[in-house]
């Protein structure tokens, strides 16, 4: 909830897992804090944006 592009929807984020993917309510990236979570570096993810460009999984289909 302290990232730039937060919106308060009522989602509870977590974006960057497969199973829940991009948001449904963010639309524009003001910014992000991706690589500075524990669980971006715990599972060795290389993508950011995961909010509005989809999960890992997502954009590695890209």
């Amino acid at each position: 909830m302290t990232c730039p592009s937060w919106v308060n929807c009522g989602e509870k984020g977590g974006y960057c897992a497969a199973a829940i993917g991009k948001s449904t309510c963010i639309h524009e990236e003001k910014g992000c804090l991706c690589r500075s979570c524990p669980a971006f570096k715990n599972a060795g993810l290389k993508h950011t944006g995961f909010c509005t460009k989809g999960s890992e999984n997502e954009q590695l289909k890209m």
